[in-house]
This record gives structure tokens, C-alpha cells and sequence, in this order.
């Protein structure tokens, strides 16, 4: 060394290890606050490791590399490993690792790990896992603090902004997981695999309380959480802004009948010890803040693709449908559908089974129903609140029936109902304060049912049609061993007349109180002969009528 050094820059020493007692040869280079810079050559023309000591900082070019065969680097001071500069990979780990490829367990200031790159910032390959218990990629971390913040046990952000239109699609955060081989399910794997999986577990003895959360919900936990925000004033011309996407794209048929099924969300609720109820297996909440907009649809279902069942509840349950909000709309709207009818069976706006596969009741006794409906109300206004009400519209020479029942008695080997209606009406005042105000018409304004045919003036019925408040149809073809009649009427108590008539201003009331076309001029009950009414052994026609088992006739006497 030169006269003119203060020291030598390069010193050998051999000291002892305090752990071990071993001697041990040291090498150093420069002094503690005076460093050297030094340069370690390879074979290759521009590759070497440097020193700087101004910089505090461990250089390599070209390519030069540290490889470690066997054993760690351990990094407990600040300084860490930082690597500037153009390389192929900055960090390689080929090897097989009997524990981790790189662990980093120091408290950082900073960032644990800072990768700025254009590339791929983080590339892992692992070898074959044959345990099935090894990761990756794994970070394990814990958090004690109680302000108000969030741990992240990993965050990535992306910050996408193009240059121009037509770029390709950012992701944050992609996972895939390619399935080959043989997936036959095991016991404890029921054949499930995942591209992501996001898991909140909740250890013993934990206390939830989202009462002071700020908000109605209460605070919330969930294994995955997905957010969409925005800042400033953006344009939206066309497309979708989701906060979950779910996109499938199935080229072969996977559907195999019951044995196999394909979803495209699969919600799977576990409870091994049954001690948890599930609220809801989808919740959706709007949240107070939604002032500036609204939610035009809860749940919406789109498809170009033909569609057999929208909606299936297939599991044993309570109630299939709840619907419990405020309404100032419809509940249930059916105004935008389309269907196209094929007849009785063919497609229809709601269906409960069909005429040969009915809803079977089995053996249940007490009085059911396919629908019932219940209402009250306490309002003052003279208009109507109707639980039920049809409007069938006809332009063409189809008629409609708003409303048509079938009651219809099927074969059976026992005695059969001894009841039998195809409809039922009922007012029933049933309360001992109860009362009916006074009527300000001419209506009957307490009625089982109210029968009403009204023609606008101008319009025309064939000579050959027959208007008629009230058909009364019967065709018996069976036997028929008790008695049958067109009408039953069963007052009680006594009522002031069976008919009651109202002119309502008209100069007439009907032509006729009874008509017999000349299919029935001469069939009972109309009798053409056998009544005296002069007492001179006339033979005038007559109506049958039977009082109390005894023959009756009111004599029909011609008007000319």
C-alpha cells in the first residue's frame, strides 16, 4: 500500500463465533462510515457485481445473478435487496425449497416487497404439489389494532389509463386454474375446484356488534367483497359497470341429465353443527345513500338464448315468495310479457298444473286453495276494492271469459262429495254492529252476485243472438236419483219477493215475464191441455207447478 493511505482498505481478521466457538476468517472491506467501491468481474464482457458505497447499494449487470443453491440470504438490516436497471428476471428461484422460497418477517417501514416493472412484476411456477397442502404464493399476516382502518393482508392496485380507444381489457387480479386428469371426487372433495377462493373464518370465542356501524345494516363480513367506485365526471355512452362479472364459455355439452348440471352461480350453504340460521342466500340492499338515482330492477334475467324455467324453487319450504315492501306500482307485472298460446296446456302468465296432471292434495281434508287472498280496508270512498278482477278484450269473433271455472268429479270406487260447487259467493255482514248504509240508486247494493250485460248506444247484436244476464246450463246424461232443478233458492228468513224488478226509468220492464221458444212450447212444464179455468169443462193450457207433492197448474189463457 501507498505511504499516503490513512489505512488499508482491505483487512483480514480471524475472530471467534459466539455462538459456536469456531474461529472464523472475516474479510473487510473500507471502514464503518468510510466505504469502498469495488467491482467483481465475470467471463462475460459486461457482466460484474459492484459495490457502491456512496449509494449503500449492491449492483449487478449484465448477466450477473446470485445463485443460491443451498442454504438463505438473511437481510436483517434497512437496507433490504433493491434492483434497478434492465434485467431478465430479478429474483430466480428454480430449486426445490424444503420451506420457503422467500420469507420476510422483519418489520418494514416501507414496502415489504416494491416491484415497478412493465412485465410480469411477479412470476411463480412452483413444482408438482403432491401433498396437497402447498401454495404458490402464501401471506400469512395478523393484525391487533383497533383504529379505525383496514388490514390488508394483500392489495394490488392498477391504475389503467389509455392512450387511445380500442385498448385491451385491465384486470386486477386473474385467477385460473386449469383441471386435467383424472377429477373423479374423493369423500372429503366432492370434485370442486376454483379459480379464486375468498374465505372469512370466524375463530372461537369472537363478539360481533355492527350496532354503532353508522348505518341500519350493521357491519358487515364477507369472504369476498367486490367494489365498484368512481370519481369526477365520467362519460357512460353503452355498456355495464358490474361489481361481480360471471362469464362462461362452454364450448362441449357438460349437462348430463340429473347426474351433472352447469350454473352459472352456485350458492353451496354448509352448516355441519345446525346451529346457524341463513337469513338470505342472496340479499340485496339499497343502500339510505341512493338519493341521486334509483334501482330500476332488483333481479334482472337476460338471455338470447331460449330459456325453459326463469325462477325454480324446487326445495321444501315455507313460502316460495315473500314479497313484504311498500309498493307504489305492481308487485307483480306481467304488462311487458309475451306469451304464445297453444290452448289449455299451452303457455300461459301462471300455471298450477294441467288438466291431466292436476295439483294433487292427497288426502288433505281441511278447505284448501291454490290461491287465497285476504284484505281490509277502513277507506270512506264510495268506489270499490276488488280482490280479483279480469278484463279479457276481444277485437276479432273470439269470445272471452275474464273469469271460467271447472269443477269436475272423477272416478272413484266409495261414496263420492256431497258437495260440489263450480263457484262460490258469499257478502256476509258478519259483525252484530255492522250496517249498510242507505243507497243512493236503484242498485241492489248488497248482492252474492251482480250480473251485468251493458250495450253502448250505436253498437249492434245479431237478430239472432241472446243477451242474458245469468245462463243457467244443465245437461245431465247420467242417472240422476235425487232431484234437479235450474235454480235453488233457499231464503232465510223470509225475503220480501224471489224476483224483485226496477224500471230504473225506462217506460218497461221486459216484454215478457217468462219465454218459451218452440223447442219447448208443448214440454213440461208448459201443459197444453187439462186445465177447466172456466169451470165448464174447458181444456185450456197450463203451467205445472208442484206445491208440497201436490200437481198445480197456472192456467196460460191466450191473448189475441
Amino acid at each position: 500500500m501507498g505511504s499516503g493511505l490513512r489505512y488499508s482498505p482491505l483487512k483480514y481478521d480471524l475472530i471467534t463465533n459466539p455462538h459456536t466457538g469456531a474461529k472464523q476468517r472475516t474479510l473487510t472491506l473500507g471502514k464503518d462510515a468510510e466505504g469502498t467501491d469495488f467491482i467483481i468481474y465475470g467471463d462475460t464482457s459486461g457482466s460484474y457485481m459492484k459495490w457502491d458505497a456512496s449509494a449503500n447499494s449492491l449492483g449487478f449487470a449484465g448477466s450477473a445473478e446470485i445463485d443460491i443453491a443451498v442454504g438463505s440470504v438473511d437481510l436483517s438490516t434497512v437496507g433490504g435487496i433493491n434492483f434497478t436497471g434492465a434485467m431478465t428476471d430479478a429474483i430466480v428461484i428454480s430449486g426445490t425449497c424444503s420451506d420457503n422460497g422467500i420469507e420476510i418477517s422483519g418489520v418494514c417501514t416501507g414496502n415489504a416487497i416494491n416491484i415497478a416493472d412493465t412485465h410480469n412484476c411477479v412470476y411463480i411456477a412452483p413444482a408438482a404439489d403432491t401433498t396437497g397442502s402447498e401454495y404458490g404464493l402464501k401471506i400469512s399476516s395478523t393484525s391487533t389494532f383497533s383504529a379505525v382502518a383496514a388490514h390488508k393482508a394483500l392489495q394490488i392496485e392498477h391504475a389503467h389509463t389509455p392512450s387511445s380507444a380500442g385498448t385491451a381489457c385491465p384486470i386486477a387480479i386473474v385467477g385460473k386454474l386449469t383441471m386435467g386428469g383424472d377429477n373423479t371426487a374423493s369423500n372429503n372433495y366432492p370434485g370442486m375446484g376454483f379459480g379464486i377462493q375468498g374465505q372469512l373464518h370466524i375463530a372461537t370465542g369472537s363478539t360481533f356488534d355492527g350496532s354503532t356501524f353508522g348505518d341500519t345494516v350493521g357491519a358487515m363480513y364477507c369472504g369476498v367483497r367486490a367494489v365498484c367506485t368512481d370519481a369526477g365526471t365520467s362519460t357512460y355512452t353503452k355498456g355495464k359497470i358490474a361489481c361481480s362479472f360471471n362469464d362462461m364459455q362452454l364450448t362441449q355439452n357438460a349437462s348430463a341429465g340429473a347426474n351433472f348440471k352447469v350454473y352459472g352461480i352456485y350458492n353451496y350453504i354448509y352448516n355441519a353443527a345446525g346451529n346457524t340460521n341463513v337469513d338470505a342466500v342472496i340479499a340485496i340492499d339499497a343502500h339510505a345513500s341512493l338519493t341521486a338515482g334509483t334501482i330500476e330492477k332488483g333481479i334482472q334475467f337476460i338471455s338470447t338464448a331460449p330459456v325453459t324455467v326463469g325462477i325454480s324453487l324446487e326445495s321444501a319450504m315455507t313460502t316460495g315468495l315473500s314479497f313484504a315492501g311498500t309498493y307504489t306500482g305492481n308487485a307483480i307485472d306481467f304488462s311487458s310479457a309475451t306469451i304464445a298460446p297453444t290452448g289449455s296446456n299451452g303457455p300461459c302468465f301462471i300455471r298450477a298444473g294441467t288438466y291431466a296432471s292436476p295439483i294433487d292434495y292427497s288426502t288433505d281434508t281441511d278447505q284448501s286453495g291454490m290461491i287465497r287472498m285476504y284484505s281490509t280496508t277502513s277507506a270512506t270512498s264510495t268506489s270499490y276494492d276488488r280482490g280479483i278482477f279480469a278484463c279479457c278484450k276481444t277485437t276479432g269473433t273470439k269470445g272471452v271469459m275474464p273469469i271460467a271455472g271447472l269443477a269436475e268429479v272423477g272416478a272413484q270406487s266409495g261414496a263420492g262429495p256431497t258437495d260440489v260447487h263450480a263457484g262460490q259467493f258469499i257478502v256476509d255482514i258478519n259483525s252484530a254492529t255492522a250496517t249498510i248504509g242507505a243507497s243512493t240508486t236503484n242498485w241492489a247494493g248488497v248482492a252474492g252476485v251482480w250480473a251485468k250485460i251493458a250495450t253502448k248506444l250505436g253498437s249492434v247484436t245479431n237478430a239472432s243472438s241472446r243477451l242474458a244476464s245469468i245462463w243457467l246450463d244443465m245437461k245431465l246424461s247420467g242417472t240422476t236419483s235425487g232431484t234437479s232443478y235450474m235454480a235453488w233458492i233457499t231464503p232465510f228468513p223470509k225475503v220480501d219477493a224471489i224476483f224483485g224488478f226496477n224500471s230504473e226509468g225506462s217506460t218497461h220492464i221486459a216484454d215478457h215475464l217468462f219465454y218459451f221458444d218452440s223447442s219447448c212450447a208443448d214440454k213440461t212444464p208448459v201443459v197444453t191441455t187439462g186445465c177447466n179455468v172456466s169451470g165448464a169443462g174447458g181444456d185450456e193450457a197450463y203451467l205445472a207447478v208442484l206445491l208440497n207433492a201436490t200437481e198445480y197448474g197456472i192456467p196460460l189463457i191466450a191473448i189475441s
